[in-house]
């Protein structure tokens, strides 16, 4: 496990342990698909950081390795039979599933990162996080500042996730310069734009995999584009360097051109750019998502009104344009 996991995690364990001794203030639960994902961890500093603000707590809570449906509905039915917290934000894994572990829930509920599907999306008073298709616009757009003609993309994805099959289709919709593009339909010369037969790549949530099909791409596909809507690429940055090196060369020329998604920019990231291993990223200011949805879950305590929808603004970073502070 990553150190700064591990350290964040034995953050968080002090907190849940502090918060059984303290009687001021409110505590609220989140729960993540993965309590050990950095990007759930963020979201938990952000709701920690408000919350202390109204000297209230937040405590991250769900699976601790694999996302899984079922042990983050056990979470959720451990945190309402606890009676320990005035409201719950969860991040859904399987709406149908967690739906029913939601419907014995005597609190608030809202969602965060991931919502209910449509069927379901009466049982949370809101949702906080990203638009997924405007998060794969935004990568598009890094793709068609270098090649406004068009060209050849390879995309990557992880399947049977919603969020990243609307960022998908945002990449799709933009490139093609359809706002009807339909879902699923890969790109074939819509907008000047083509995806090669081997791809889009299914990453399987491993970075490890995800490297290997960057490698064949690299070697074999070549395409103008390679540009991943998730972040498991960059998961280990020194692995990811040493499966690009040997592509140094071309990369410098921007061929091709590596476009990532991810959540927290982390200052290995601006070295690869600097290196040209690496052209631009489109940042999920997961931080921003645990302070906005902290602030729903006191909202909702207080019977003030919510927004169906909040949304947080994404941040694109290229080398010409550093993240703040690298």
């Amino acid at each position: 496990m990553h150190p700064l996991i591990q350290t964040a995690l034995l953050l968080v364990l002090a907190i849940m342990t502090a918060d059984n001794t303290r009687a001021e203030g409110n505590t609220f639960a989140l729960i993540a698909k993965n309590t050990s994902d950095e990007n759930f961890i963020e979201v938990w500093r952000g709701c920690e950081a408000a919350a202390q603000k109204n000297q209230d707590h937040c405590v991250l809570l769900g699976p601790e390795q694999e996302a899984s449906a079922r042990l983050q509905s056990q979470a959720i039915e451990r945190a309402i039979n606890s009676r320990q917290y005035r409201a719950m934000a969860i991040s859904v894994t399987k709406s149908s599933v967690i739906a029913g572990a939601v419907s014995l829930a005597e609190i608030p509920v809202i969602t965060f990162d991931s919502p209910f599907a449509e069927s379901e999306r009466s049982l949370s008073l809101s949702y906080v996080g990203t638009d997924n298709q405007q998060f794969g616009r935004d990568l598009a757009r890094q793709a068609k500042a270098r090649h406004p003609n068009g060209g050849s993309v390879c995309l990557m994805t992880a399947e049977h996730d919603t969020n990243l099959a609307l960022r998908v289709l945002g990449v799709r919709r933009e490139l093609s310069g359809n706002p009807d593009f339909a879902d699923g339909q890969p790109l074939r010369g819509e907008g000047g734009w083509h995806e090669p037969e081997r791809c889009l790549w299914d990453s399987g949530d491993s970075s490890q995999r995800a490297l290997a099909q960057i490698r064949i791409t690299l070697a074999e596909i070549k395409p103008d584009v390679m540009l991943s809507v998730g972040s498991w690429p960059l998961i280990n940055p020194q692995a990811y360097r040493n499966t690009l090196l040997p592509f140094q060369e071309e990369l410098r020329k921007k061929k091709p051109l590596m476009i990532i998604g991810v959540g927290k920019i982390l200052p290995e990231y601006n070295q690869l750019m600097q290196e040209q291993l690496l052209h631009a990223l489109v940042s999920i200011d997961f931080f921003r998502i645990g302070e906005l949805t902290y602030n729903n879950m006191l909202n909702s305590i207080n019977k003030k009104p919510l927004k169906a929808v909040v949304y947080t603004p994404n941040t694109i970073i290229t080398a010409d344009k550093p993240a703040a502070g690298q």
